[in-house]
């Protein structure tokens, strides 16, 4: 009984020291929030200032004040010291700017730079000589008399300043300083400074600054609850910024006294440019003093009645319920992440099924259609018929979206390796996509950079893709007059092939607030988007995650005026100029063919026979694979076109048994002609046998240039 009334209080120390180290994590987590979002927000007040410069073509002194005032700092923004402006000004033209400064109309008791002696002894002590570009302080609010005393002061003279300034124009963010003394503050009054550059017209005109003592800076951080932790903060470099343990006579920050604390912790809180280390000590006080008597409480009960035996049994029962209950939640997520998958695979045949069935019909809509507008005469009619097979070929560009979003999420989408063109490769989309740029009015043009590689090793469709996607936007967006520029170079080290891809356009531009947001699926820059541009949004969400297979990440570069770049860099390794092609498979010349189609469909069969007789070929048509045996074993064909979801005999074992039939290199050309698109089928229809693939919808081009690709050695030999 003794062991029992030990373990219970044991198990209570346990509950409440894990109850109140719960509520440690808590301040502690509460603290750092408010430290990230009184930073963030001041840090807001510095952007405002830019977007003053951006807003005007010249900001005065008396601007800066007006600004200043309306941001009633004393009362939203306990902390600021002093809101400034630095001028950059190049060493060369610091006589200039202390004349325009002195001759410019100021409030009585300011302070004019007279020469340039009078500027050297207002720089801060310590400096040595004057920097190439200087900093000095051109204007200051709120206007005090303590303030004043910072006007002229060069930043750059000292390193500490000058670091963090040189930091924020590098980052084009926001950049804290380490712990400073602030001009007009005591000796050891803990300071520091956060600067944003201002950039106008590709250059830095100089740096908006924000002054802050660190003891005003933390001056209501918690709101009216304040915090029951003692806590100090110090800077990266480990100066002391600010204790709860208030300040020293001198008016430094007090550390907190090495005493045993009940709980501890150190934590690093990001600052901008910076990392502020904080300690959180919980006082003895911390804990109630109900709480640290619980444990006696229960082993005074334990030795004192049998009853706490019998609680401790109650508890263990409920641990080992708890237990189970855990064990079947397991299996509950187990059994549910298996339907998940078996549902992922399921819509995925579902989807591959339904593209097959909307792609079958549809062969003969876009076939017929653009047969159709070919031969009719009255331009109305022609372009009624034209509009119905691009509306076709729009319905298949949804569909494939759709099954390459669905490819992503079950991550079932795997890049192909093989050796091509990366210029090559740009250059094919810049030439499909130039007939839509010049009926829109919009120059696009092509800058291959002499130093990319002739051949990679990738995979060339999905890049195609990626690269049709981002410049069909572009021109699109573009408005007419405009233009869109493809960029092809080489990035990083000459031996490493990574390859730099960018797509700029002259369009409208995007907020960046929308930037991220361009990503998701079905998202657009605006819900007008798609009714002025059309799109499905799935474009760039496809583009990004093959992007990602690839090992890069597509940016974009823009904002509202000024057009928009998108660009990407990804890994491909360099590999010499593959074969032409084997000696087998020469092109012959575009001479009459005899083909034989295999298509069980009455409607498909009729495209393709209106299609093929169009080209100039000779066609005979069979319903089956066991049909085409038969045809190619009473006749000699020059290609035979396969359909691979047949009856009797499919296309895949067609294949393989003609190939079985004739000898190596031999036989006819055989082509895989299907509504099932993914590359599990193309994979297939090659290692059957087939020759090439053709996917429905067939369109006459298409057909004819798989058909120019039959060897010579394939063609039948006619007198």
């Amino acid at each position: 009984m003794i062991a029992g009334a030990l373990l219970g209080a044991w198990g209570t120390h346990r509950i409440v020291d894990a109850h109140e180290r719960s509520d440690f994590d808590a301040e502690v987590q509460r603290i750092d929030a408010a430290l990230e979002e009184r930073m963030t927000a001041y840090v807001q007040v510095l952007r405002g200032g830019i977007g003053l410069f951006h807003a005007s073509t010249e900001v005065t002194r008396t601007d800066w004040r007006r600004y200043v005032d309306t941001l009633a700092l004393d009362e939203r923004y306990p902390g600021f010291k002093s809101l400034s402006f630095a001028r950059a000004v190049p060493a060369r033209e610091l006589p200039a700017f202390v004349a325009g400064v002195r001759a410019e109309p100021r409030p009585p008791g300011l302070t004019v730079l007279r020469s340039m002696r009078d500027y050297r002894t207002r720089a801060p002590s310590g400096s040595r000589g004057i920097p190439p570009v200087h900093a000095p302080i051109e204007w200051v609010a709120p206007f005090t008399a303590e303030n004043q005393v910072v006007l002229g002061v060069d930043m750059m003279r000292e390193p500490r300043r000058r670091a963090a300034m040189l930091e924020a124009s590098r980052r084009r963010q926001a950049v804290l300083s380490p712990r400073l003394r602030l001009s007009g503050s005591v000796d050891a009054e803990a300071g520091f400074i956060a600067y944003v550059a201002v950039r106008r017209r590709g250059r830095v005109d100089g740096w908006l600054t924000a002054a802050f003592r660190a003891e005003q800076f933390m001056r209501g951080l918690l709101g009216p609850a304040p915090s029951p932790l003692s806590f100090e903060i110090r800077d990266g470099d480990g100066a002391l910024l600010y204790s709860t343990a208030g300040v020293r006579p001198d008016g430094g920050p007090r550390p907190l006294p090495d005493v045993d604390a009940v709980y501890e912790r150190r934590a690093t809180v990001p600052m901008p440019g910076r990392t502020w280390d904080v300690r959180y000590v919980a006082p003895a006080g911390f804990v109630p003093l109900g709480s640290r008597l619980g444990p006696w409480l229960v082993l005074l009960a334990g030795l004192l009645t049998a009853g706490a035996f019998f609680a401790l049994g109650r508890v263990g029962d409920r641990w080992r319920r708890l237990a189970d209950r855990l064990a079947a939640q397991a299996e509950d997520l187990r059994r549910a992440r298996a339907d998940a998958e078996a549902a992922t695979d399921a819509k995925a045949a579902f989807l591959a099924t339904m593209s097959h069935e909307i792609r079958t019909p549809m062969n003969a809509v876009v076939g017929m259609s653009a047969l159709l507008a070919e031969s009719l005469d009255d331009g109305h009619q022609r372009g009624q018929a034209e509009v119905i097979r691009s509306s076709g070929d729009h319905l298949l560009r949804v569909i494939d979206d759709i099954l390459d979003v669905s490819k992503l999420e079950a991550g079932k989408l795997a890049l192909e390796q093989q050796a091509f063109s990366p210029g090559g490769c740009a250059a094919g989309v810049v030439a499909l996509l130039d007939a839509d740029a010049r009926s829109a009015d919009v120059a696009l043009a092509l800058d291959v950079a002499p130093d990319v590689p002739g051949h990679v090793m990738g995979d060339p469709g999905r890049l195609r893709q990626v690269l049709l996607n981002l410049v069909a936007n572009a021109v699109r967006f573009t408005p007419a007059g405009g233009r869109v520029d493809v960029v092809v170079g080489r990035a990083g080290d000459p031996a490493d092939a990574r390859l730099a891809f960018a797509v700029r356009d002259t369009g409208p531009g995007i907020e960046a607030a929308v930037h991220e947001r361009l990503f998701d699926a079905f998202e657009q820059a605006d819900a007008s988007t798609a009714r002025t541009h059309g799109g499905t949004g799935l474009g760039l969400t496809i583009s990004q995650e093959l992007v990602g297979l690839m090992g890069g990440r597509i940016e974009i570069d823009s904002a509202p005026g000024s057009g928009a770049t998108f660009r990407f860099t990804i890994p491909l390794r360099v590999v010499a100029s593959p074969a032409a092609a084997r000696a087998t498979a020469t092109p012959g010349a575009a001479a009459p063919l005899r083909v034989l189609v295999a298509e069980d469909g009455a409607v498909n069969q009729l495209v393709a026979r209106t299609l093929l007789e169009r080209l100039g070929h000779e066609v005979e048509i069979v319903g089956d694979g066991a049909a085409a045996l038969d045809a190619v074993q009473r006749d000699s064909f020059d290609a035979v076109l396969l359909d691979l979801r047949m009856p009797v005999l499919d296309g895949f074992a067609t294949a393989r048994e003609l190939r079985a039939r004739s000898a190596p290199g031999d036989g006819p050309w055989l082509v895989a002609m299907t509504a099932d698109v993914l590359p599990a089928h193309r994979e297939r229809a090659r290692t059957a046998g087939m020759d090439d693939f053709l996917p429905k919808p067939v369109t006459l081009a298409a057909l004819d240039a798989t058909l120019r690709r039959v060897p010579a050695r394939a063609r039948v030999r006619r007198p």
